[in-house]
């Protein structure tokens, strides 16, 4: 997070940095999921992820709210915890 958290602050500035931090943090989280789990379904037998396409979209948005939303939310919470915003 720290490497994504450093890349945002570079790229739009520091007026939006948390906002884009917290967009792109979602986006990786749900991207990443949802590549292992169709490599999991790939693996498993199922060849086509037409079988598996729902259930992996749904745990590909569950892990980008709850490790990307509230985990960036976190982060932040530490971040800016004692510095002046």
């Amino acid at each position: 997070m720290r490497f994504l958290w450093e890349m945002s602050g570079k790229m739009f500035g520091v007026e939006k940095r948390d906002a884009m931090f917290l967009s792109a943090n979602i986006l990786c989280w749900s991207i990443i999921t949802f590549v292992v789990g169709a490599l999991f379904c790939t693996f498993i037998g199922r060849v086509t992820l037409v079988e598996c396409a729902a259930n992996l979209m749904c745990v590909s948005i569950y892990a980008g709210v709850i490790g990307g939303l509230f985990g960036g939310i976190l982060f932040l919470m530490r971040r800016h915890d004692g510095e002046e915003i």
